[in-house]
C-alpha cells in the first residue's frame, strides 16, 4: 500500500509496531537513564557538603530554584565543589547558584573553569554569572575580554556594565 493511501493513525501504528525503532528507542531510553543516574551520583558529594553547612536541598539546581538568593552558607561549597567535581552539568548548575549570592565572589575560579571547558552552555552560564554579580579580582580578564569581540558582545548583551575607561 502506498504510504499517501494510509492514514495518520495507521502510519503510526506500523512504527510503533516496527522492531527495529522499538530497539532504537530502548536503547536511547537506556542512554537517558544511565546519563541522568550518572547525573545524580556526580552531585551527591556536593549535596552532603551542603547539608553540611544546614542546606537541605534534593538537586544541585534546588540552589536557585528553591532560594530567591543563594545561601551565604552555600557559597564556599559551591567553590569547593567547582574545583572537584568533573561533571559540565553539576558544573553549570553551581556557577548559575553563584548568580544569586549576596556575598561579594572572587571571579578568579569562574575564570579558571572558562578557560578549561569545552561546554559552551557551562562557559555562557560563567558569563552569566560574572554579568550579574560582578566577581571581585578579575580585572585583568575582564580588559582582555573587552578587546575579544565575541566574549565583549556576550557580556554586553547579558547585562554586564563595563566602567568608563
Amino acid at each position: 500500500m502506498d504510504p499517501k493511501d494510509r492514514s495518520l493513525e495507521e502510519l503510526q501504528a506500523e512504527i510503533d509496531n516496527d522492531p527495529e525503532i522499538q530497539r532504537h528507542r530502548a536503547e536511547k531510553g537506556e542512554r537517558w537513564r544511565r546519563r541522568m543516574e550518572q547525573i545524580q551520583n556526580a552531585q551527591q558529594p556536593v549535596l552532603k557538603r551542603l547539608a553540611d553547612v544546614g542546606i537541605s536541598v534534593e538537586e544541585v539546581s534546588d540552589l536557585f530554584n528553591k532560594y530567591e538568593r543563594t545561601p551565604d552558607a552555600a557559597v564556599p561549597v559551591i567553590f569547593e565543589s567547582l574545583q572537584t567535581c568533573e561533571e559540565d552539568r553539576i558544573l553549570e548548575m553551581l556557577v548559575r547558584a553563584l548568580g544569586g549570592a549576596r556575598v561579594p565572589i572572587d571571579g578568579r575560579p569562574l575564570i579558571e573553569l572558562y578557560k578549561k571547558t569545552w561546554s559552551e552552555g557551562l562557559r555562557f552560564a560563567i558569563l552569566n554569572t560574572i554579568a550579574i554579580v560582578k566577581p571581585h579580582s578579575i580585572a585583568e580578564w575582564l580588559a582582555e575580554a573587552r578587546q575579544n569581540p565575541h566574549l565583549y558582545k556576550t557580556l554586553k548583551k547579558l547585562g554586564y556594565r563595563w566602567g568608563s575607561k
